[in-house]
């Protein structure tokens, strides 16, 4: 019965890879997790949020780009309008990062829903405007 079980859930994992909306939320989670870790370390041991959300920047760019070039889009990509596309990112992310600041909201938790809440809007500007296969 557990065998049974195994080997379904292992076709479930097999469907589901080739699915590109799953690898790129996948290959995001691994990503979003390094940028709320890197933003988190940058802002607890003294940088300003913008600062930091800067840095995270770079950090992200470099990453996600590659990753998803490789894993979630299999494509060349284009990075120029991927720097656009994360650079209308942050400035949209810096935005909801004041606007928290100034309502005395959590910047921890902030960042976390605006990642998450911004994610979603991501895959679609990336696939459209990044990853087309000419």
């Amino acid at each position: 019965m557990f065998g049974k079980l195994l080997i379904e859930f292992h076709k479930l994992i097999l469907e589901l890879k080739k699915k590109q909306i799953i690898r790129y939320y996948v290959i995001g989670s691994l990503n979003t997790f390094i940028s709320i870790l890197s933003f988190s370390f940058l802002y607890y041991i003294g940088f300003h949020y913008f600062i930091a959300n800067s840095i995270n920047l770079i950090i992200g760019i470099t990453i996600s780009y590659n990753t998803h070039k490789k894993f979630t889009f299999s494509s060349k990509g284009n990075i120029e309008k991927y720097i656009y596309v994360a650079l209308s990112n942050f400035v949209l992310s810096s935005s909801l990062l004041h606007v928290s600041e100034v309502q005395m909201i959590n910047i921890y938790l902030a960042n976390i829903v605006i990642i998450l809440g911004i994610s979603l809007l991501n895959y679609f500007l990336i696939k459209k405007l990044v990853y087309t296969i000419s």
